[in-house]
């Protein structure tokens, strides 16, 4: 039970003022509890302006989570975080950040003449940190879970339902329009890509696209042909592809991928996002949740 939950996506978007405000909450938090409280024998330490001391570990709290979160983005690649992130990981990630803290508060503590600089002393320095810090992390990685896994579940059956009332009747009106008109005069949309080399071209019709996906320097680009799902490797990058497409319902939805929303027959969510799936392909794409407002928009306002 705890494996499969700790194996569960979990969400690795950064908004820099809720971050924030949560290191402010925590800082915060430390230095009232320490004030209050005074565990690990503080409250045999005698020194003027003591509440104002401790305070300065609510700081460090508050200062070395703020580094790391613009130093983290920068080992941890952008496909890990969106593809592959974990509540564990996140757990982990929370972990790395306490031992940092711990280091802080070590130097800090040395610096009011109360805190030896000796790996023991660091041990036990994390260990007071850990036992301080690890209640409201744990609390706040279930809650954060179930509350975006909750909200996207339910955003998933409102569109899984839109997507149902959007197909049936397009396919009736298709229908319709192709025993009054001419094959001539519904010819669907042309999409062409064009290479990096400004030479090679790649053309199919916007009905065929499925979803296209970023291979480095490359993208896949996948299609429907003879009612079979197919690939076509392309040189271009997936941002060049993006710069190019003038079709509303074709958008990007995730570092990796572009969809065809017309092609969507459902979707899936968990905390950290949505999967789609498609009529015709095996393969599944993405939608990263910091793409999911304009994706959800979109979708919504298509006919």
């Amino acid at each position: 039970m705890l494996a499969a939950f700790l194996n569960k996506p979990y969400p690795y978007f950064k908004n820099r003022e809720k971050d924030l405000l949560s290191y402010v909450f925590i800082g915060i938090f430390v230095g009232i509890f320490l004030s209050i409280f005074q565990p690990f024998e503080i409250s045999a330490w005698v020194t003027p302006y003591k509440s104002l001391k401790l305070f300065g570990f609510g700081l460090i709290s508050f200062v070395v989570p703020g580094l790391l979160n613009l130093l983290i983005p920068q080992v941890i690649p952008a496909k890990t975080t969106e593809d592959k992130w974990v509540v564990y990981k996140e757990i982990l990630l929370i972990l790395t950040v306490l031992l940092f803290i711990a280091a802080g508060n070590l130097f800090y503590g040395r610096l009011l003449g109360i805190m030896p600089l000796s790996v023991n002393a660091y041990v036990m320095v994390f260990a007071f940190t850990l036992a301080v810090g690890i209640f409201p992390v744990s609390i706040h990685v279930v809650l954060r879970h179930n509350q975006l896994l909750k909200f996207t579940l339910q955003q998933t059956e409102a569109l899984n339902l839109q997507l149902q009332q959007q197909h049936q009747p397009a396919d009736t009106a298709k229908h319709f329009e192709n025993d009054l008109q001419p094959a001539a005069e519904i010819l669907p949309a042309a999409l062409q890509f064009i290479a990096e080399n400004e030479k090679d071209t790649f053309r199919i019709s916007a009905d065929q696209l499925l979803y296209i996906e970023s291979a480095d320097n490359y993208s896949n680009i996948v299609f429907t042909e003879a009612g079979k799902c197919k690939k076509h490797l392309f040189r271009s990058s997936l941002k060049r592809i993006e710069g190019r497409l003038a079709d509303p319902a074709i958008i990007r939805c995730h570092r990796a991928y572009i969809v065809n929303l017309k092609n969507i027959i459902k979707i899936e969510g968990n905390a950290a996002g949505y999967k789609v799936f498609f009529n015709a392909a095996a393969d599944v794409a993405y939608v990263s949740r910091n793409y999911i407002a304009v994706f959800n928009e979109t979708l919504k306002s298509l006919k």
